[in-house]
């Protein structure tokens, strides 16, 4: 999160695996912990909040990393969106994912040698995708797409 775009409070962190997780910048302090979660205090200061992997088990990665704002320890997991970003997607009747799905600026031809087609990112980003229409009821543009297609999968 960077600059003053989110709010002060308390935000859970979840994880998978084992390691070490910490902060950069006096924004952010943790104030418990446990193996897979921790109670972070944030406070708003301009300069944001970056978190890092320190240690990492090599055998039991860290993964699977959820930052979740106050008051949606509950929710996120049914409702991974923010009422206000929904809210702002309300005058829209289609929702396109070029940025999201890396179209842009592509240097690929063949569909064959993409990552959609490989599926090598394991689902994450094309469940994202799907999630958000399903939030707002909106019609989405998700096909990924081949910017510089070849025959055949245009």
């Amino acid at each position: 999160m960077i600059g003053k775009h989110f709010p002060s409070g308390k935000y859970t962190l979840l994880y998978d695996g084992a390691g070490k997780i910490g902060f950069t910048f006096d924004t952010a302090k943790v104030i418990s912990q446990s193996p897979g979660k921790m109670t972070v205090d944030v406070k708003i200061d301009g300069e944001g909040v970056f978190l890092k992997i320190l240690e990492t088990n090599p055998s039991n990665p860290i993964r699977n990393i959820r930052f979740i704002m106050p008051g949606f320890e509950n929710t996120y997991q049914t409702q991974p969106f923010h009422p206000v970003f929904l809210e702002r997607l309300k005058p829209f009747k289609t929702l396109r994912f070029m940025d999201w799905a890396a179209t842009n600026n592509s240097k690929l031809v063949n569909w064959s040698r993409s990552r959609h087609a490989q599926q090598s990112n394991s689902g994450k980003r094309q469940r994202g995708r799907a999630r958000t229409p399903d939030s707002t009821g909106k019609h989405a543009q998700n096909r990924p797409v081949v910017h510089f297609a070849s025959a055949g999968k245009r």
